[in-house]
């Protein structure tokens, strides 16, 4: 898979998966299974990135925009 390779060339530590829901389980839960190992990053999705920068104060909201 082009991805892991890539972010193992990189050295990231942390890959943000934007795409389909299924893409993102696929990489978080599955390839392991298929190359037989934990992978050496953590996958998230948007969602649970986005999720993480409103809890800490990264990324603020204003209610009043439509």
């Amino acid at each position: 898979m082009w991805v892991i390779s890539e972010a193992e060339r990189l050295g990231v530590k942390q890959l943000s998966i934007s795409g389909c829901g299924h893409a993102c389980g696929a990489l978080k839960w599955e390839a392991p299974k298929w190359f037989g190992g934990p992978l050496p990053f953590e996958a998230k999705s948007i969602i649970e990135l986005l999720h993480e920068y409103l809890e800490v104060g990264l990324l603020e909201l204003d209610p009043d925009t439509e």
